[in-house]
């Protein structure tokens, strides 16, 4: 499959991202509001009814999202469009119509006949450990070692890159200016430091860097750990999952930015 081929499955993938995303952020304002609105006794079941509808499409939404991770996992790794069972490539036609399909068309009839599952997303990004040197540090502290290592290689700007660590997976969030340094990125995590379980939700925009309000700031200084930990901890959580996770505030993004398989 051409590169080109490729990247425009990867933009199809994170509009879907973006719109689950915004579908799950309006549903958790409206659910917000029915709690905080006075309701009759008469009501109480119909408001149970919703949230458990809610509850049901979250969940649904979430593992999509998690289905969703993984292709962009594999895209980032060079491994995309393969049928997880026989190895073959799969079809392009299959994948336009499903961008995170992970099965070709036969092997996926094979598997609903035989009710055969398919390894849970997660499982599939957590099974590789990590490089010996960062076995033992807990996201924020790979997360600090990837920031350091961006940091004095120098070639990434970094302002609008975004950087989150979950039991082993790297989380790649925000925008690069160009596919060079996107590239550029990619390379310093996989072959530099040795990092695979890397989810790629990055997107290129020129325009950010283009903007007549938009002044570059300085690089953040290297900071030790306890005042890591300081600013990690008065920093509020941008995601719906991981406020959940590490149950932290949660706060809306100004913009939509998707994150979190």
């Amino acid at each position: 499959m051409s590169n080109q081929k490729v990247m425009a499955l990867r933009e199809k993938l994170l509009s879907r991202l973006e719109e689950i995303v915004h579908h799950l952020l309006q549903r958790q304002a409206e659910r917000e509001a029915l709690q905080e609105r006075e309701i009759e006794l008469e009501e109480e079941a119909q408001k149970a009814d919703i949230s458990r509808l809610s509850d049901q499409l979250e969940e649904r939404e979430k593992r999509e999202i998690e289905e969703i991770d993984l292709a962009l996992h594999k895209i980032a790794l060079g491994t995309y469009g393969l049928c997880e069972q026989c190895q073959r490539p799969i079809e392009w036609k299959r994948l336009d119509a499903l961008p995170a399909a992970r099965l070709c068309r036969r092997c996926a009839k094979q598997a609903e006949q035989t009710r055969s599952l398919l390894p849970l997303p997660q499982e599939i990004l957590t099974a590789t450990p990590l490089p010996q040197e960062y076995q033992g540090l807990d996201g924020r502290q790979l997360r600090q070692v990837i920031q350091e290592e961006l940091r004095s290689d120098g070639r990434i700007d970094l302002e609008e890159l975004k950087i989150s660590c979950r039991q082993g997976v790297v989380y790649l969030e925000g925008a690069v200016p160009n596919e060079g340094e996107h590239q550029i990125l990619l390379h310093i995590l996989t072959d530099v430091m040795g990092l695979t379980a890397i989810v790629d939700r990055l997107r290129i925009d020129e325009m950010i860097w283009e903007r007549e309000d938009r002044t570059p700031s300085p690089p953040r200084p290297l900071v030790s750990e306890d005042e890591q930990l300081l600013y990690d901890l008065e920093e509020l959580s941008e995601d719906v999952f991981e406020a959940q996770e590490e149950e932290v505030p949660y706060t809306p993004p100004d913009r939509l930015q998707p994150e979190r398989e």
